[in-house]
């Protein structure tokens, strides 16, 4: 039987218990494997999201950072000719006008008022002569100047320069309703004909119709629907002109009605609801030129081998992103399985060796750094910021556009992990994370050394001014620099 009696001292015999050897010390290092391992497939499995990678340092208006020759023949679209055919496709197109409808309903209410106005009159005389009224000498004549008074009083409050005998014969007793509808359906047929001024038929609407031509939109019967015509400007009256239309057809259809009235009457009746009425509709005027537009074909045109695609210094502009595009795509179908194949295992080695370098320089230069677990998790959660922060860039960037590619190298934060990875760890543990960042971030923008080297420089610094930070003064410091 063993006693777990220690080395005896002066005082006698000891009473610390020694402790058994430990047992799986395998444990800890297929943790720490592992954590390496899932670390490396996130990198890899980044690098690749989003499929093959393009172009992502060029935008128009900038200048061009290198000078690009083409190495193989290949067809892209000519920006400028395809533009010019759409715009020459959408000036064919002719523009829409509506009609208002405001100023022929103030007209439909103005005679409707009248109308009303005379019946109401007539029939407060009516209801007087019953009672007796009408026996008086002269009865009948004081009823018709009352009658031609009110309707007077009525045209003038609507402002209407038509005296009160003119509209008591132009509404006879009995007939006012059908006056009334007469009126209106004059007064409508002249106005959904559409009415143009002549400054806008000499000027073309000042410059928004370049043809003779213009379609008109209005109300159809169907509910909802609205029917288009074309018009020329020349078949167009003028207010004058719709206004003679105006007085011929309303004496037609009071003709029918037996009645005659004056032309003065009939015009002023309505002069000031005929005006220009056309109002131009940009919405479905741009729709109509936009759909198009899309019918246009793009015109292709073939780049030679040896053409100098961009020059360095140069301002791009869209053909240049259009010829580097293409030229892209065109390497990328030319490039076997097998190359594509060697380039993902090469980037995915690298990435390894690195990670694995980082991991040996931390045990080397501090050894307690794996001596926790949550050390460890500290270290695999900054590697995968790294990853995401890039991804997440590269992604709105190149996939969602909404952030030129020009300001990825300064809007991405390169050094954010290893400024945490300072604050918490120590400058060796930001050193290896800075690294890492760096080689991530520039593999997912497909090799970029701009962001390798400018996450290198951004780690280092970032180390070197928070290494021995106390402040929050010295942490902003460092941010801004």
């Amino acid at each position: 039987m063993a006693f777990p009696f220690g080395k005896k001292s002066k005082g006698g015999w000891g009473t610390r218990i020694v402790p058994p050897p430990r047992r799986g010390r395998g444990w800890p290092t297929a943790g720490n494997l592992g954590l390496l391992l899932a670390l490396w497939l996130a990198g890899v499995a980044s690098i690749h999201l989003g499929g093959p990678q393009g172009y992502a340092g060029l935008a128009e208006g900038q200048r061009a950072p290198v000078t690009v020759v083409a190495a193989v023949d290949f067809d892209c679209v000519n920006v400028a000719a395809t533009e010019l055919l759409r715009r020459q496709a959408a000036e064919t197109v002719v523009p829409v006008f509506t009609i208002q409808m405001g100023p022929l309903q103030a007209g439909w209410r103005a005679l409707e008022k009248l109308a009303d106005r005379a019946i109401a009159l007539r029939r407060e005389l009516d209801a007087a002569a019953s009672k007796g009224a009408a026996a008086a000498p002269g009865a009948g004549a004081a009823a018709a100047k009352t009658l031609e008074s009110g309707l007077a009083v009525a045209a003038d409050l609507l402002g209407l320069a038509v005296s009160g005998d003119t509209l008591a014969g132009l509404f006879p007793p009995g007939k006012e309703m059908d006056v009334l509808a007469a009126l209106k359906d004059s007064l409508s047929g002249v106005w959904m004909n559409g009415i143009l001024s002549e400054a806008d038929r000499e000027t073309g609407f000042q410059g928004l119709s370049q043809s003779t031509a213009i379609d008109i939109s209005q109300p159809s019967d169907d509910a909802g629907e609205r029917a288009v015509r074309t018009v020329h400007l020349e078949d167009l009256p003028s207010a004058e002109a719709a206004l003679a239309a105006y007085r011929e057809e309303a004496k037609k259809r009071l003709a029918k009605l037996g009645i005659e009235a004056t032309d003065k009457a009939i015009e002023e009746m309505v002069r000031p609801s005929i005006r220009p009425n056309l109002d131009y509709d940009e919405r479905t005027t741009q729709e109509r030129r936009a759909a198009i537009q899309r019918i246009i074909e793009p015109v292709e045109m073939t780049v030679r081998e040896g053409t100098t695609l961009m020059e360095e210094g140069t301002t791009v502009v869209p053909q240049t992103v259009e010829m580097i595009d293409a030229y892209n795509r065109r390497m990328a179908e030319l490039e076997s399985p097998r190359d594509r194949r060697m380039k993902r295992l090469g980037d995915a080695a690298l990435m390894w060796i690195v990670l694995v370098m980082c991991a040996g320089w931390l045990k080397g230069t501090q050894p307690g750094v794996y001596a926790k677990v949550r050390r460890k998790l500290l270290l695999a959660l900054l590697g995968l910021l790294a990853i995401v922060l890039a991804s997440l860039y590269h992604y709105f960037s190149v996939h969602l556009h909404w952030i030129p590619p020009w300001l990825v190298p300064f809007a991405i934060p390169l050094a954010l992990p290893a400024m945490l990875a300072v604050l918490i760890l120590g400058p060796p543990a930001a050193l290896a994370v800075g690294l890492w960042s760096a080689l991530s971030s520039a593999l997912i923008f497909g090799r970029s050394f701009e962001l390798l080297l400018l996450g290198l420089g951004g780690s280092v610094l970032a180390a070197a001014l928070l290494r021995n930070v106390r402040k929050r003064s010295q942490v902003v410091r460092a941010g801004v620099a």
